[in-house]
């Protein structure tokens, strides 16, 4: 909420008897800052991309753009919020944004503290410690307004009917470019990895 994000919607997939979120969450529900869509034990082999999916279309014509993360996943734009972040120069062809995955470790601190995450995990993996498909692993952010919203998991990348989509419409790497998902986006993989 401190980058500008204007509602939650969290996809509650846990099982059935298992840990609920509105036991934590409840001022933030009361408050409409999130909503809770009830998943428990649903029997599907992919979960998030039927979330994914079901968010964006059932909410396309609210909101201007949309991120999907899971609860161990965090986003830092330096930009401090992310409306500042998506209207950046760089980005204003783009009806998606390719974001790439830099995995922590405890970095030693073995004892929770309040800290926020980019206190608390300064350095990242490198990539000699981690599995190459690493650099392939990514997150997106998408513009509203489309219909007919699929989530290709393979690439981790939108798709859209073909009629549904705007002729101007982009796929774009964190560099601003065109992605292509034929080259594996090489050339974003490097300005990530000296980020």
């Amino acid at each position: 909420l401190e980058l500008g994000v204007d509602k939650i919607y969290i996809y509650d997939n846990n099982e059935i008897n298992g840990e609920k979120f509105e036991d934590v969450l409840h001022d933030l529900i009361d408050k409409n800052y999130v909503e809770i869509i009830d998943m428990r034990g649903m029997q599907d082999d992919n979960p998030q991309k039927k979330a994914y999916e079901k968010c964006y279309n059932d909410h396309y014509d609210k909101f201007d753009w949309f991120l999907f993360f899971d609860f161990d996943e965090y986003l830092y734009v330096e930009e401090k919020t992310l409306d500042k972040f998506v209207k950046l120069p760089l980005y204003d062809k783009c009806s998606s944004i390719l974001l790439y995955w830099r995995l922590y470790t405890d970095n030693d601190k073995k004892n929770y503290t309040t800290e926020s995450p980019i206190k608390r995990f300064t350095e990242p993996i490198s990539k000699n410690q981690q599995r190459l498909s690493y650099f392939c692993d990514k997150k997106v952010i998408i513009k509203g307004g489309m219909k007919e919203f699929s989530y290709d998991e393979t690439n981790h990348i939108p798709k859209f009917a073909s009629d549904k989509i705007p002729s101007e419409y982009l796929i774009c790497n964190s560099e601003g470019k065109d992605y292509d998902k034929n080259k594996n986006d090489k050339e974003s993989i490097v300005s990530f990895e000296n980020a």
